[in-house]
């Protein structure tokens, strides 16, 4: 669980509400013979149309090469979504995900952030991981301030992280 969020997905599932993880966990947990190393999300890598996309609340698709995120903007009331270890560079496909509270992005190409604008458009995230990514120096977060529901934020293993002015602007955010 992370502080603040409630994450229970074992329990949304048992509710009915779709969940897809995409990876090596037990097969109640969704779809993981849709995807293969590469693919998109979205329709054209999984098979669905985007009225199915819309009941997806969690997303598991980590470690599986991914250069973008296709059609996850039609995942509408997808809560969590974990994207580690892939290949991404850009999130602005994330844009207008507003029950969004939970966003991995850690290990990832990200040589940026988006500024506040972006951020405005996820009022209900709460927690961002981007660690472990290529951001090189501080002013690339700056438009974090956009995040107002924004509880954890990780970028430790970034370059920004060795700067001076790292430790300031982090506790300015």
């Amino acid at each position: 669980n992370y502080p603040g969020v409630g994450v229970e997905p074992l329990r949304q599932h048992r509710e009915g509400r779709h969940n897809l993880e995409w990876g090596n966990s037990p097969p109640q947990w969704g779809r993981t013979d849709r995807l293969r190393r590469g693919s998109r999300v979205g329709p054209s890598g999984m098979g669905e149309d985007h009225a199915e996309l819309s009941g997806i609340l969690h997303l598991f698709a980590e470690n599986k090469d991914l250069e973008d995120v296709g059609d996850l903007a039609h995942c509408s009331n997808i809560e969590f979504v974990c994207l580690a270890r892939n290949l991404l560079s850009s999130l602005e496909p994330l844009a207008h995900l507003a029950h969004m509270r939970l966003l991995d992005l850690s290990s990832n190409h990200l040589r940026t952030l988006p500024s506040a604008d972006f951020w405005v458009t996820l009022p209900a995230l709460q927690v961002l991981f981007v660690h472990s990514n290529k951001l090189p120096r501080v002013s690339v977060v700056g438009g974090l301030a956009g995040a107002k529901a924004l509880r954890v934020l990780t970028l430790h293993s970034n370059p920004l992280a060795s700067a001076n002015a790292y430790r300031p602007m982090m506790l300015s955010i």
